[in-house]
């Protein structure tokens, strides 16, 4: 870790146990499903913003989906 920092860039992000944590909380609450019905493999920030720099985000900002239904989310093909 550098600085006040917990994490350096968005790889980092993304295995750090802090949103590993707040990511399985939010995957048991929708029990895994996205909400098209399939298994939601992703999560997907709800409010459209992912939190400031350095910080974590928390499970109900965060909303499980599938690949493609967070591809469409983004406008961008699988």
């Amino acid at each position: 870790m550098k600085g006040n920092r917990p994490y350096q860039g968005y790889r980092e992000y993304l295995a750090h146990p802090v949103f590993k944590a707040a990511r399985a909380v939010a995957m048991r609450r929708s029990d895994w499903k996205c909400p098209c019905g399939k298994k939601a493999s992703e999560v997907h920030h709800r409010d459209g913003k992912y939190p400031p720099w350095g910080m974590f985000d928390v499970p109900c900002n965060l909303l499980p989906i599938c690949h493609a239904c967070h591809c469409l989310e983004h406008g961008k093909n699988d």
